[in-house]
């Protein structure tokens, strides 16, 4: 009896194979790097909400301990190049900054909750809410910033990040 080679049949059921366990190979990957910039997200928040704290122990001249407002910003700057010059801190990076997009921390204009806040959060945008003792947003040193709340989007939820909004907040130590 005579080997030809593989029929057409056998053939066929090795490339449906493959390509089943190259396209579980490829969810799988995906996953990881959703949940790896996910992860960066929140340690990124981590380090800005550090940044924040450390500007609020700082000696302010006699000022009383305050996180900045939202006015304590000039015009269209962002509030992470507003840290770095308040709290000389070289080490603090815009989010996601080695991923090549560009991801930015903008003040908040109201003080609603996560889902209400606005300018919204997205994954490229982390929203900074600063809040006074009454409850409003604070703007200024002359009503002193009492707690601050960052909210920020992910990927995927999680039990802090519920579905369908995946929104995260970070709340601030000192209140």
């Amino acid at each position: 009896m005579r080997s030809r080679g593989f029929t057409a049949v056998e053939l066929l059921v090795v490339i449906i194979i493959m390509a089943i366990l190259l396209m579980l190979a490829v969810v799988n990957v995906r996953s990881t790097q959703i949940s790896a910039r996910d992860n960066d997200r929140s340690v990124d928040v981590e380090s800005i909400a550090l940044a924040f704290e450390s500007y609020y122990n700082a000696d302010h001249s006699g000022y009383t301990k305050t996180y900045p407002g939202t006015s304590d910003l000039a015009d269209g700057q962002d509030a992470l190049t507003y840290l770095k010059e308040h709290v000389h801190d070289n080490s603090l990076r815009a989010p996601g900054a080695n991923s090549g997009d560009p991801i930015s921390l903008v003040m908040a204009t109201n003080n609603q909750p996560a889902s209400g806040v606005t300018p919204a959060p997205t994954i490229k945008t982390y929203v900074y809410q600063p809040i006074a003792n009454d409850g409003s947003l604070c703007s200024s040193y002359q009503t002193p910033c009492r707690k601050f709340f960052i909210y920020y989007k992910l990927e995927s939820a999680t039990t802090d990040c519920p579905a369908p909004t995946n929104l995260c907040t970070y709340t601030s130590k000192n209140q």
